[in-house]
Formats: structure tokens, sequence, C-alpha cells
């Protein structure tokens, strides 16, 4: 079974789409972890090993660039993409997008985002599953 975290302070995009990779990739038998900030997602990660994992990088408290710091210690081959709802300064920006392997801004454009999880999630023999 595949496992994907999902880590965004922006609750209500935390559900959203949560509730859609769910459902998009259900013949996967997919798990969609939620945390609402970097420290659950650290912690997340300590407990769950991960096919992938999705991070704002704008977060108050530990910013997502810190967290991917973090998460490359604990999990250092697990794909990350970066979503965005702000602007991030371009510093920001190249520290993400060095670790990550796509970056969406907000919003998402859901069907690439899903066909870049479906390349990680989904063998070769399901492609038409999600």
């Amino acid at each position: 079974m595949k496992r994907l975290l999902l880590v965004d302070d922006d609750v209500d995009c935390l559900k959203a789409l949560g509730s859609r990779l769910r459902f998009a990739f259900r013949e996967t038998g997919l798990t969609v972890d939620t945390a609402e900030s970097a420290s659950t997602g650290v912690i997340l990660a300590h407990t769950f090993t991960y096919d992938a994992v999705i991070v704002d990088l704008v977060m108050p408290g530990t910013t997502g660039t810190a967290f991917i710091q973090q998460l490359k210690q604990i999990q250092p081959a697990v794909p990350i993409i970066v979503i965005s709802g702000r602007e991030p300064t371009e510093q920001t920006e190249k520290n993400g997008r060095l670790s990550a392997l796509a970056f969406f801004p907000k919003p998402i454009d859901y069907s690439a985002l899903r066909a870049v999880l479906r390349s990680l999630l989904v063998p070769a023999d399901m492609g038409h599953a999600a």
C-alpha cells in the first residue's frame, strides 16, 4: 500500500486536497496522512515511510523549506512536491525547488499534480486506475 503525506497550514486546502487525492487514487489503496504544521509532519515522517510528500512552502512557525531539510534527514529518498499560496521570495523558492520533484502555485493545477503523483504511486500495470 502506498502512503502520501500532505503538510499545509491552510486547513481548508488540506481537507479538500486530501479528500480529492484519496478519491482519485482509491483503487491503489493510497493512504493520505495530513498535517496542519511542519512539526506534525516531522512526527508523522518519523512514524511512517512515505512514497511522496506534498508540502506548503510558506507556513507560520517552521517553514516548508525547514520542514524539507528535516524530512531529508529522516527519509532522504522521498519525492517531495512543493505547493505555495503566496509568491515565495526568490531564495525561498530556490531552496524549496532544490529538493522538490515539482512546484505548484495555488490554486493547484490538480490534473498536473495528479499526473506527477500517478508516476510515483501507481504501478505501470495499474496506470489506468487514477
